[in-house]
């Protein structure tokens, strides 16, 4: 045990008070959120009222015993037998909590969190342990739930310390469904060679057990960020913003969100479909300029076409002439066939001869000038644009790497194919 852990441990006997144990709650753990291995230094606060619980829990009134300094550099699987034993000794869980961090067996700013887990009016005691002997990127752990039954203290959960998972972090404890009883949000870092996500659970008090209220999973959020929102219910609304992922080969990353509600037909937090962030990257403006045309929201993707065409402002990523250039031509091609599509057959062919004039065969946007040819005499060839559109796709089939490769921006990004590129044909 660590010398300063032993000293902590020496002057617990003078923090016992000879009758009982009857300390006054801290509150709950600081609840700022500061983001981790972010792409950006950023901080979020889980700023949900906390719970309006008619009066403040009791304290457990244990009976007090003979305070044993207990082996603290034992497996972690039995140092939950050990606390149980300290808590039921007498020892104020405040001091024990000063040990535990002076062994660095908590997990760092969010392993401690105290209040009526149960609803009984009693005082119960959240405990992250950190399991010291794991290995990766982040150590393992385990939760603990001490509640108070009948003046004595009992073991009522716990997780596992699972090998490459992180030791789960109290990110808030307060009244999260508004049923007046406080609710544990957990987090458990997994991190890959570059990025690192997080899995979420809510823990709630079920009859006798605890159990996790949040459906689905949060871990393909990289980077997060998570807020905390009061809604008009009074229950919270827990807001994940994906940040990005650390690594050069997933190309600029479009931000997103997913939002997680309380649904009391369910009994559970249910989220809602990811929210994609504004972004100022040329290829998701031209992304959100696909997403129109699916729709059928010709004016709005016509507009957004234009603006990755024009706009010097929009951000590139690592080569931008050449993006620029072939997001330019390929955006002035997909105008193209919109404007047939709504019967502009005179703005489609000013288009047409713009493209062929700021596109010249051997540049980097040549390629889709040359495909805008194929499509164009096929077109005024039949006056068929499905006809015209299989031209144009079977161009790209056999020039892969110059039409669909070039707009591949990192793994982040979707994938383009020979149907996105003209979706017309039959």
């Amino acid at each position: 045990m660590a010398k300063s852990a032993r000293y902590a441990w020496a002057l617990l006997a003078a923090a016992l008070a000879p009758l009982s144990c009857n300390l006054i709650p801290s509150g709950p753990p600081s609840v700022e959120s500061e983001l981790q291995r972010a792409v950006s230094a950023t901080s979020t606060a889980l700023a949900a009222p906390a719970p309006s619980l008619t009066a403040p829990p009791a304290p457990c009134s244990v009976s007090f015993g003979t305070p044993i300094a207990p082996d603290w550099s034992a497996p972690i699987d039995a140092l939950a037998s050990m606390l149980l034993d300290q808590l039921n000794r007498g020892v104020p869980p405040a001091s024990l909590r000063a040990v535990l961090e002076s062994a660095q067996l908590l997990a760092p700013d969010r392993g401690w969190a105290e209040g009526d887990v149960t609803g009984d009016g009693t005082l119960d005691w959240i405990i992250s342990l950190v399991d010291r002997s794991s290995e990766g990127p982040s150590l393992s752990g385990t939760l603990l739930l001490f509640v108070c039954e009948q003046d004595q203290f009992r073991l009522a959960y716990s997780t596992p310390a699972l090998n490459g998972v992180g030791a789960p972090q109290i990110m808030a404890f307060q009244d999260l469904n508004a049923d007046g009883i406080g609710d544990l949000l957990v987090a458990r870092d997994l991190c890959g060679a570059h990025t690192c996500q997080q899995q979420l659970e809510v823990l709630s008090w079920r009859g006798s057990r605890m159990e996790n209220v949040l459906q689905g999973r949060s871990d393909d959020l990289p980077t997060p960020t998570i807020e905390i929102q009061a809604s008009a219910d009074g229950s919270g609304i827990i807001v994940v913003t994906a940040l990005g992922i650390n690594s050069a080969g997933a190309g600029p990353f479009r931000r997103i969100q997913r939002t997680w509600s309380w649904s009391p037909e369910l009994s559970l937090f249910v989220a809602s479909p990811d929210v994609p962030l504004p972004s100022d990257f040329r290829i998701h403006t031209l992304l959100d300029a696909e997403q129109a045309a699916r729709a059928g929201d010709d004016s709005t993707a016509i507009a957004l076409y234009n603006r990755v065409i024009q706009d010097s402002a929009l951000l590139d990523w690592a080569d931008p002439p050449r993006e620029r250039a072939v997001l330019a031509a390929y955006a002035m091609f997909r105008v193209l066939t919109l404007q047939l599509l709504s019967g502009d057959a005179e703005g489609a062919r000013l288009t047409y001869s713009a493209l062929l004039a700021s596109h010249a065969a051997g540049t980097a946007g040549g390629p889709y000038a040359e495909m805008a040819e194929a499509f164009w005499q096929a077109y005024e060839a039949g006056q068929s644009l499905p006809a015209a559109c299989q031209v144009a796709q079977s161009f790209a089939l056999t020039h892969t790497t110059e039409i669909l490769d070039a707009l591949q921006f990192g793994y982040a990004n979707p994938a383009f194919s020979t149907t996105d590129v003209c979706p017309l044909a039959p």
